[in-house]
């Protein structure tokens, strides 16, 4: 910032009935008044918005907001063309504190620098999901190779219960046919 220069933001809200045409030359005006005292840094055209309150009966007016350099002395002639100039239905010029921005620029650096990392560190989802269901499908094959395992142990009980049966059936016939059998059949067995 050049010796003298103070950093200035300036909101202009000029009237509807002028229309869009009407706006832009005004508003180009009083950026050639500021651009031949100071230097531009930004214009931001808000647009037609409502007012809170009419002002000189009218309800609408457009809002542009001026951020701008220039030396102390010229603000004073800035506010005054404001004020005479038909068509501008309120002003504001505002001078920025050093400070202030200084604070600005590093808490936007900061935040600029941590969604650099943020970018960085970023997480592929689509890589993480592949690989969770690629995780899934290894353990639903874990999990079905347990279920035929088991199903194998089942089928083999089952036939060792089978076989079981099969012998206490024969064991129990044999014991029927030793109750059910004739004294002489009783002897006949005993020797």
């Amino acid at each position: 910032m050049a010796e003298g220069l103070n950093r200035y933001e300036t909101v202009i809200v000029l009237s509807a009935k002028l229309g869009d045409d009407g706006n832009a030359a005004l508003i180009e005006r009083f950026k050639d008044r500021i651009a031949r005292h100071g230097t531009i840094e930004s214009v931001d055209d808000w647009g037609k918005r409502r007012l809170a309150y009419l002002i000189n009966k009218e309800a609408e007016g457009y809002y542009t907001l001026i951020n701008f350099e220039s030396t102390p002395d010229f603000i004073a002639e800035l506010d005054r063309r404001y004020q005479i100039t038909d068509g501008v239905l309120r002003s504001v010029i505002i001078k920025k504190d050093p400070r202030l921005e200084e604070a600005e620029k590093a808490a936007k650096a900061r935040r600029e620098a941590e969604s650099q990392s943020a970018a960085e560190t970023s997480v592929d989802v689509e890589a993480i999901a592949a690989e969770a269901v690629l995780d899934a499908k290894a353990d639903l094959q874990d999990e079905a190779e347990a279920i035929a395992v088991a199903e194998e142990k089942v089928a083999e009980s089952k036939e060792v219960q089978a076989d079981v049966i099969d012998s206490l059936v024969d064991v129990a016939e044999e014991e029927t046919a030793k109750a059910d059998a004739s004294p002489e059949e009783k002897a006949d067995a005993k020797e």
